[in-house]
């Protein structure tokens, strides 16, 4: 998605007064090149278990090598699994226990009804102040909650540092800028802390949350431990969005032709007018093959 931007770019399609910046003449002025980034932004909570995680064989290379002994013997085992067994996806706005602001009910009606806010993930695995981090050097076990922001307003932005591909290109993220954002953030902690006083799951607990902590409860505090925690989901999208050509902001076509220039398409996920909710590979495959089959019918 990054170099479909930055070859259009300095190819001389994007937008205008940038490239004239960087001395690059203008084939096409397309404002909409490197616009409308989308992500999903990946955080959670975690909680000490009484059950075996990924928590035994991060800690214990000899637990670890058992476990790929045994998949390369048999297909069985620890190895078998993905990481994450369970997902559900919800839609927060709808519940009244957290109490989401009626001006991000408003905001969020932008999507469809049956479009849902949040992806949630058993994580069998530790989540720290840093998404990603080790688990402590312990022999107790960790699990907890991953949560994807599936209906981001925070909308990003990729750019060139100069006409050069060699030259990495300038990336603005802009996860969780959004006040909406932030607050279906705070309130999908919460959520999953909902699911984890069940008594399904207090009966594998073992003491109170590890992170951010159960003393950790204000909307201020809470929104802190988020964004210093978060982690990009590596779904990020749509910065050549596809669209009508009576768009300005529009880069490509429904097929995937970039407006205004012969013999050139867009056929990834930046070609996403709006990144869908889960994961996007699937999405990807299908506009791959819609672009295939409008290229050999001519």
């Amino acid at each position: 998605m990054l170099t479909d931007v930055q070859l259009l770019m300095v190819s001389g399609v994007g937008p205008k007064a940038l490239l004239q910046r960087h001395n690059i003449p203008v084939v096409q002025n397309r404002p909409g090149v490197g616009q409308n980034l989308w992500d999903n932004p990946l955080f959670g909570p975690s909680w000490p278990l009484g059950v075996e995680t990924n928590s035994e064989y991060m800690n214990n290379p000899r637990v670890m090598q058992q476990a790929i002994d045994e998949y390369n013997a048999n297909r069985t085992g620890y190895m078998t699994s993905p990481g994450v067994d369970v997902i559900s996806f919800e839609k927060l706005s709808t519940v009244t226990s957290l109490n989401i602001s009626l001006a991000a009910r408003h905001q969020l009606k932008q999507f469809p009804a049956d479009w849902p806010e949040v992806e949630l993930l058993s994580f069998p695995s530790w989540f720290g102040p840093t998404l990603g981090s080790s688990p402590p050097n312990t022999q107790q076990q960790f699990g907890g909650i991953a949560i994807g922001l599936l209906a981001p307003l925070s909308r990003g932005n990729v750019s060139i540092s100069s006409s050069k591909m060699s030259d990495p290109p300038v990336i603005n993220p802009a996860w969780l800028t959004s006040p909406t954002d932030q607050e279906i953030a705070v309130a999908a902690i919460r959520r999953a802390r909902q699911y984890f006083d069940t008594p399904a799951l207090r009966s594998i607990t073992q003491g109170a949350e590890a992170f951010p902590g159960a003393n950790v409860t204000s909307y201020e505090d809470i929104l802190a431990a988020v964004q210093a925690q978060f982690i990009p989901f590596y779904h990020a999208a749509a910065t050549c969005k596809m669209g009508s050509r009576d768009d300005d902001m529009a880069v490509v076509d429904s097929v995937g032709k970039v407006i205004g220039v012969d013999r050139l398409r867009v056929a990834d996920v930046s070609a996403f007018p709006f990144l869908p909710p889960g994961f996007p590979q699937g999405t990807v495959y299908m506009l791959a093959e819609k672009i295939a089959a409008a290229i050999l019918a001519g």
